[in-house]
C-alpha cells in the first residue's frame, strides 16, 4: 500500500461496531498476484537480508507476552504484550518476510479480505490469529483490527514492508526500558504513547532517496488507545493522540511488483484522489489535470532533486505527475457521453 500524497486529510473515522468473524473465503475474490509479477519481482525480494528475529536473549516470542525464559532472567518484568497486525487482501508476495520480521512480538493479528491465493496459509505457518473481513476501505479494516486486540502495545506493517533486524530490537529495547524497575512499578516519566518510524521504500532498482516522499515517518508503534485514524483518498493515516517518540530503525518497503503492478494501483489510487476532489468541491478539465501534472514532475524531479534517484526517479516522478493527471480528468466522468444512434 504505498502512500501518494493526494490531498487534505479527513476527518477521524468513528467507532465501527463489531463485525462478524469468520473463516469463510466466500465473496467476491481480489485479483491474485500472478506468477509473472512475483517471477519479475523475485530479483528485488531475494536482494533483501534474512530477517532473525532480534537478538535478545531468553525471550519467549509467541503467547501471552516476551517473558525471559533463561534461569538468570527469573524475576525480571515481563515486557508489556506487543501485537503485529497486518491487512491482507491475496497478499502472498511479501507476506512471508513481513510476518517472519514480526516474529519478536507476542502475538500477530491478521485481518484477511477473503484472500484466494496462499495468504491465509502463510499467515497460519506463523502463528498468527486471523480474522476475515470483507475489504470495505483500508481505515474501516484497520478500525476492525484495532477492536480485536487486547494487548498494551500495536505495531502495525502494510503486507508490503519488512521490519528491519535493527528497528525490531530498538522495539523491544523500548517496551524493555519502560518496564524497568519492579514488574507493577510506575511508568518512567515522560515515557511515549508511541513511536513515529522511518521508512525507507524500493522503486524499480533502488531505494529512492529523494523522488519519494520524505521525510517518510509513519505513526505505527502505540500503545494500544493512543492512536486516531484519517483517511485521505485511499490511504490511512494513523496519529497520536497522546506523548510520542521517535525510532531510527527502518520500515523497508516494497511497493510495486512491476510497472504493470504500479499503473494498476495508479487507478485506484486517482478514483480516491478524484473523489476527495469532488467533495472539496473541485472542478475537472484538461488544462488543470496537465498543468498540475507538469507541476507535479517539476517539484518531485528537479525540486525535491529526485533525479538523484537516477532511472528510477525519472520513472517515478512520471507515474507520480501522471497520477495527478487521472486524478483531476476523473472529475469529468459525469460528463462522458452515452451512446447515441450515429446513423
Amino acid at each position: 500500500m504505498a502512500d501518494v500524497p493526494n490531498g487534505s486529510e479527513g476527518p477521524p473515522l468513528s467507532p465501527m461496531p463489531a463485525a462478524d468473524v469468520s473463516s469463510s473465503t466466500g465473496g467476491p475474490p481480489l485479483p491474485p498476484d500472478t506468477d509473472a509479477a512475483a517471477s519479475e519481482y523475485r530479483g528485488c525480494v531475494d536482494s533483501l537480508p534474512p530477517m532473525p528475529a532480534p537478538d535478545v536473549a531468553g525471550v519467549e516470542r509467541r503467547g501471552s507476552g516476551l517473558f525471559p525464559s533463561d534461569g538468570a532472567g527469573q524475576g525480571a518484568p515481563a515486557l508489556p504484550r506487543l501485537t503485529g497486525i497486518v491487512l491482507t487482501g491475496n497478499s502472498q508476495r511479501l507476506l512471508e518476510r513481513c510476518l517472519a520480521s514480526l516474529s519478536f512480538c507476542s502475538d500477530l493479528l491478521v485481518v484477511d479480505s477473503l484472500s484466494t491465493d496462499n495468504s491465509l496459509e502463510i499467515a497460519r505457518r506463523h502463528k498468527a490469529r486471523i480474522l476475515s473481513r470483507p475489504w470495505t476501505d483500508i481505515g474501516e479494516q484497520f478500525t476492525f483490527a484495532l477492536q480485536h486486540v487486547d494487548s498494551e502495545w500495536i505495531v502495525i506493517l502494510d503486507s508490503d514492508e519488512v521490519c528491519s533486524r535493527a528497528l525490531a530490537d530498538e522495539i523491544v529495547r523500548a517496551l524493555a526500558d519502560e518496564t524497568a524497575g519492579a514488574p507493577a512499578g510506575p511508568r518512567p516519566e515522560g515515557a511515549p504513547d508511541g513511536y513515529y518510524i522511518p521508512r525507507r521504500s524500493w522503486y524499480f532498482d533502488r531505494f529512492v532517496k529523494y523522488a519519494w516522499r520524505r521525510p517518510d515517518m509513519l505513526y505505527r508503534l502505540f500503545r494500544n488507545g493512543s492512536v486516531r485514524i484519517t483517511m485521505s483518498g485511499v490511504h490511512q493515516t494513523f496519529h497520536p493522540v497522546a506523548s510520542f517518540g521517535h525510532m531510527r530503525g527502518e520500515i523497508v518497503h516494497y511497493p510495486y511488483a512491476s510497472f504493470a503492478n504500479h499503473l494498476e494501483k495508479l487507478n485506484g489510487y486517482a478514483r480516491g484522489g478524484a473523489a476527495d476532489l469532488a467533495a472539496a468541491g473541485e472542478r475537472g478539465g484538461a488544462v488543470k489535470a496537465v498543468g498540475h501534472a507538469v507541476w507535479r514532475f517539476v517539484r518531485l524531479y528537479f525540486l525535491r532533486l529526485g533525479f538523484l534517484d537516477g532511472r528510477a526517479g525519472f520513472i517515478l516522478s512520471c507515474h507520480a505527475s501522471f497520477y495527478v493527471f487521472l486524478k483531476y480528468i476523473r472529475l469529468l466522468d459525469a460528463s462522458w457521453g452515452a451512446p447515441f444512434d450515429h446513423e
